[in-house]
């Protein structure tokens, strides 16, 4: 769907706190109908995010997507459908969020086929070919 709001759907988030997060966002607002966000936020490091264009899914039922991200504590980066986006290399710190849940699908009303976590930064070729 495109509501135009800023937060459409909400494919995971790993939440502490408002403070503490790693989280995928779907934007629909104003001229945006899929940009994929990318963000963690600690607390003292702030905001930080790598973003997709502005329409690169359209609304409709049962849109396929592929996407892929790395997390780390000087880097955020995301890749869409084969194409990693630039990363964002200002975080300080990684959150720590080893003592909450990890939340797959939350707002999200879909299927997800395939979900994988790798235990080391396969980086921006590894995202790029992880997208596909």
């Amino acid at each position: 769907a495109d509501t135009n709001i800023a937060v459409e759907v909400t494919p995971y988030r790993w939440q502490l706190n408002s403070t503490n997060h790693i989280r995928l966002e779907l934007n629909t607002q104003g001229s945006r109908t899929g940009q994929m966000a990318f963000y963690q936020r600690q607390s003292t490091s702030g905001l930080d995010g790598s973003i997709g264009n502005n329409n690169a899914y359209s609304p409709g039922i049962s849109v396929p997507f592929n996407i892929a991200v790395r997390h780390g504590a000087t880097f955020v980066n995301g890749a869409i459908d084969g194409t990693a986006l630039t990363a964002n290399t200002t975080p300080t710190v990684l959150p720590d969020l080893s003592s909450t849940n990890f939340e797959l699908g939350h707002g999200f009303m879909g299927t997800m086929g395939k979900f994988v976590v790798w235990n080391e930064d396969i980086g921006d070729t590894g995202i790029a070919s992880a997208s596909l």
